[in-house]
């Protein structure tokens, strides 16, 4: 109906033109026969003083009171979902079904989310397996650590305690007896050599024994050229190496079970840590899950309350998305995530908004009465107050809500309306024409008429404007008379 009134508007002051013809905007020439520089007499105006009051007006809107949007809103489904049922505007009542959309898709993820929690709830079973046997096998590893580092060290203490020298003594005694048995050999060989040297007949005899022993003798040199390059070797090479290689052992053990002490803690903790991150994962899965089997309700919407329904949304004083809402349920779109699907408004339950500029909304206060003629009905006018004034504003507009008095059934959300805000009533307060109001450089000034009728510029203090008059605050005190247009600055 605002779109209707607005045109007949527009058609009205159309035709108005019209009716005044190209003269409405001819420049006015003087008749024919008069003199340019003949003076005419100019309009005046009284200086006014009495009541003052200051009225804020503007256009505003009829908004809703208790209005339900029903807002597809699912907490875990995600995409565009088919319109299957939509209820026509109009009248509805509480737990109507309004809209119904396709499953399909939520179907499809329900299903997929079912098998993702069920792979979760398995995985997280192994991994607490594999967490308990980590235990085990960490408590192991320390104790395998500590026996072969205590053996290790063992082994080497035992060795530069006792070994070695036992080793030394003995590699020194089989060298002696090496050396010893060559002594003999070589005793023993001189001994038969005498002996058989000095008789007759016994050469065969002398001969076999003497090459045996000489043979034995032999070896026993051998062997003992062996024996010195053995004890050397050993003394060099074996026995340092051999401690060398338990100090190394040692070492590597004692750093084996540093490191055990070190990481296997940590280790374990990290594996706790991972377990019951893998515990709180599920934890939302199954949460996930829970709230999609919940979502496919929501598939159908249902009116929260009786009234009527409207498709779209109500914002700013105005419907939003009405005629795109409503083409989509004639055509069984498709409804996203966040989408208000209709808004439950109540005939009659409606408040008033309306922007105040920034220059006047120090004016208006919670509580001060007005006048709301609605554009639907310009014959009815309806007493308001103020509810609230915002405290911010973010294109220099501020927005101010009013309350009705009474109640109308007609009055629907989304009427405009002509408010009047009664914001300042005073008394003996001086007031000229706003149109009387000129400059002079920064000065404001107006043209006070003397005796001679001639007028003269005047500097005046103001204050504030309504209904086309200003205040006078200083240069005038009531009863003058003043040009009821201010010259031009020359």
């Amino acid at each position: 109906m605002s779109r209707l009134a607005s045109s007949a508007s527009w058609f009205a002051l159309l035709a108005l033109l019209a009716l005044a013809g190209p003269a409405a905007f001819a420049e006015e020439k003087p008749e024919e026969g008069t003199k340019a520089d003949e003076k005419k007499p100019r309009p005046t105006a009284k200086v006014e003083k009495g009541r003052f009051s200051i009225v804020v007006e503007g256009n505003g809107a009829f908004a809703p009171e208790g209005a339900a949007e029903l807002i597809f809103e699912p907490e875990a489904l995600a995409g565009e979902h088919e319109i299957l049922e939509a209820v026509a505007p109009g009248p509805v009542e509480k737990d109507q079904v309004l809209l119904r959309l396709s499953s399909e898709k939520a179907d499809e993820q329900v299903q997929n989310a079912a098998r993702d929690l069920d792979i979760a709830r398995k995985t997280l079973e192994r991994q607490r397996e594999e967490a308990k046997r980590a235990e085990t096998t960490a408590a192991q590893a320390l104790e395998r650590a500590v026996v072969e580092q205590e053996g290790a060290a063992h082994a080497l203490e035992y060795f530069l305690g006792t070994a070695k020298d036992v080793r030394l003594k003995r590699a020194e005694l089989g060298q002696q007896a090496a050396k010893d048995n060559l002594q003999e050999q070589e005793e023993e060989l001189a001994q038969l050599k005498k002996m058989y040297g000095s008789g007759d007949g016994l050469e065969e005899t002398e001969d076999i024994v003497l090459r045996r022993t000489q043979r034995a003798l032999d070896r026993a040199k051998v062997n003992f050229g062996f024996q010195q390059e053995n004890h050397r070797h050993f003394l060099g090479w074996e026995l340092p190496q051999e401690e060398r290689g338990l100090k190394m052992n040692a070492a590597k053990e004692a750093l084996d079970l540093e490191r055990a002490k070190a990481t296997v803690g940590p280790s374990l903790e990290i594996g706790r840590l991972e377990l019951a991150k893998a515990e709180a994962g599920l934890e939302r899965q199954a949460k996930a899950y829970a709230k999609l089997e919940k979502d496919l309700g929501a598939l159908v919407m249902k009116a929260p309350r009786a009234g009527l329904a409207v498709p779209g949304s109500f914002a700013k004083g105005k419907w939003a998305g009405l005629d795109e809402t409503a083409r989509l349920f004639e055509r069984k779109g498709k409804v996203r995530s966040g989408m208000t699907v209709f808004t439950i408004v109540e005939p009659g339950a409606v408040s008033v908004r309306l922007s105040v500029p920034e220059a006047q909304v120090l004016l208006v206060r919670p509580g001060q009465t007005a006048q709301v003629v609605p554009v639907a009905d310009p014959t009815k006018t309806y007493a308001a107050r103020v509810d609230r004034v915002a405290a911010v504003s973010d294109d220099g507009n501020y927005d101010v809500r009013l309350v009705l008095e009474g109640r109308d059934e007609r009055l629907l959300p989304g009427f405009t309306c002509k408010v009047k805000i009664a914001a300042v009533e005073k008394s003996d307060v001086v007031t000229v024409p706003a149109s009387a109001i000129g400059t002079d450089g920064e000065t404001k000034v107006v043209h006070v008429l003397g005796d001679d009728d001639e007028p003269a510029p005047r500097e005046v203090k103001l204050g504030l404007t309504s209904g086309g008059r200003v205040e006078v605050l200083e240069g005038l005190v009531g009863g003058e008379r003043v040009l009821k247009t201010a010259p031009k600055a020359p």
